[in-house]
């Protein structure tokens, strides 16, 4: 079981993330122990330079926001998704990490900011990818009909929080989540 609670959808609306969580009481289990072991070794090594600043992009519900706040980061969490977006919201509020974490109600990118389509897997919303192109047959992926998704740089986003620094970066791409420990400075 993780150290904390997490408010998560139904399995008729996410197959993935959200019922993995109600099944095994954890998400991406290795990716975890990663982001666990690379914050206490920045914390060893730079002791001086503040806070660290973690970037959650493609955050879900927050597992992993949560995880990361929880273990003292500054971080920014980026979710594409208006139905993830809410429980994310719901999760950061529960463990009161308000002041630690910034969401952002878009997904991140490096271009200029416009109107993506998304297609989610057919069993789960939470499982997303941006763009054309061919996908494993397995995925069963279809267009989202409607709601165009918004996308920024996610440059603009730092900027506008005065971030000069990051630390660590998680990005969730299905079907794994990525996560990388550096120091990246302007």
């Amino acid at each position: 079981m993780p150290d904390w609670n997490l408010f998560v959808h139904p399995d008729t609306v996410d197959a993935g993330v959200s019922a993995g969580i109600r099944r095994k009481g954890f998400c991406c289990r290795e990716t975890s122990q990663f982001l666990r072991h690379s914050v206490h070794e920045l914390e060893q090594q730079n002791r001086s330079s503040g806070r660290i600043v973690a970037l959650d992009i493609g955050a879900n519900i927050g597992y992993h926001t949560v995880e990361l706040g929880k273990l003292g980061c500054r971080v920014v969490a980026w979710e594409l998704l208006p139905l993830n977006f809410r429980v994310l919201v719901a999760n950061v509020r529960m463990h009161n990490l308000g002041g630690s974490v910034e969401l952002v109600p878009r997904g991140a990118s490096e271009g200029p900011s416009r109107a993506v389509v998304a297609r989610m897997y057919e069993r789960s919303t939470g499982m997303t990818t941006i763009g054309g192109g061919a996908l494993p047959t397995a995925w069963k992926m279809d267009e989202v009909k409607g709601e165009r998704l918004q996308v920024a740089p996610a440059s603009d986003e730092l900027a506008r929080l005065g971030l000069t620094r990051v630390d660590l970066v998680k990005i969730g791409a299905s079907p794994h989540s990525y996560a990388i420990c550096l120091r990246l400075t302007p």
